[in-house]
């Protein structure tokens, strides 16, 4: 994929109602200050991988249990430990 998935038509996005952490996404279990799609790309190195377009019908209140914000930034070379992915973050340079 050549460009960024659009996070708001995907199943997995979340708008929170933390000023702070205003967007979230469902798959990797985090929340943030940048659309999903760019915490990952900035994170990983990579576009997106669990970008679902949402289906006809699928606007329905998902209740999700509430996300903890993470305490500061990860250092670089820090793997992020999310559900079900283990994320190596880049240096930087």
């Amino acid at each position: 994929m050549n460009t960024r998935p659009n996070c708001y038509q995907c199943k997995y996005f979340r708008i929170t109602w933390q000023s702070q952490f205003p967007y979230a996404c469902g798959y990797f279990g985090f929340k943030g200050k940048m659309i999903p799609s760019a915490t990952v790309k900035q994170t990983n190195g990579v576009e997106c991988q669990a970008f679902q377009q949402k289906t006809a019908g699928s606007s329905e209140v998902v209740n999700t249990p509430p996300l903890t914000p993470p305490k500061g930034p990860p250092k670089p070379g820090t793997i992020l430990k999310l559900p079900g992915k283990n994320l190596i973050k880049p240096p930087k340079r």
